[in-house]
């Protein structure tokens, strides 16, 4: 196995050269092109699943998030609390109706803040530390271990003897805009929480071409078969798309 070294954000990150070839492959999509993921199917680790999903997915790597988030909260400060329909679960439908508005103003609140991203010093911090960026809606995860910084337990990235880091797997980020499902995958069964369930309420009143869907997958040999770009799709979102 083939080991190259490239430097990306100032650091010197090793990696195979069948990693190497992604990432410039990934770098090269032309804006508004589709990148298709064949046979993708979540890391192992993904502890949500008894049974994973194996799927071909079709993403739009770049892309505006920006417009995104935009997009999204302006849809959710429209939405109000009659519009949610609480029949869908039997335990919501059991509670006062002064119960479900706070439920739903808190949950409201807790949306609007995150896609204003109010809250992402931490989560900005961890994906400098420990992640590179392969172009536009690409990303590359670095190898990493568990140390304790002021007390709390993070993740940061390794290094050998010469200070050199190691790619550990390719992310592609963007637009999730058709899943093509090969195998059914089975999740674990869970018992959310009523603000859960009051936020999905929430969350199903906001457009699908937001940032609901925008998702980022994990590229490794495990996870997918082969990545393709179609340079002739057409979106048809143009405010959407980066330049």
């Amino acid at each position: 196995m083939t080991i190259v070294s490239r430097m990306y954000d100032g650091r010197t990150v090793k990696m195979t050269q069948e990693q190497a070839d992604v990432l410039d492959t990934l770098s090269e999509t032309r804006k508004g092109g589709m990148a298709v993921i064949h046979g993708y199917s979540p890391d192992a680790r993904n502890s949500k699943y008894v049974t994973r999903p194996v799927y071909d997915v079709t993403v739009i790597s770049r892309i505006r998030i920006d417009r995104l988030y935009a997009r999204a909260i302006e849809a959710l400060e429209s939405v109000e609390f009659d519009q949610l329909d609480f029949s869908r679960y039997e335990r919501l439908s059991k509670l006062s109706v002064d119960k479900l508005k706070e439920l739903f103003d808190e949950r409201k609140a807790f949306l609007l803040g995150r896609y204003r991203r109010e809250r992402e010093n931490a989560h900005t911090a961890a994906h400098v530390r420990n992640y590179i960026s392969g172009g536009q809606g690409v990303k590359g995860n670095l190898v990493t271990e568990p140390e304790t910084v002021d007390g709390r337990k993070i993740q940061v990235p390794v290094t050998d003897s010469n200070g050199h880091y190691t790619l550990k797997a390719i992310l592609i980020e963007g637009l999730e805009v058709n899943r093509h499902v090969i195998r059914e995958g089975e999740l674990k069964p869970t018992n959310p929480q009523n603000k859960t369930l009051v936020m999905r309420q929430i969350e199903r009143l906001l457009p699908r071409v937001s940032v609901n869907g925008y998702r980022r997958f994990s590229l490794s040999p495990e996870t997918f078969k082969t990545v393709s770009i179609d340079r002739q799709t057409i979106f048809d979102h143009p405010e959407l798309v980066a330049s």
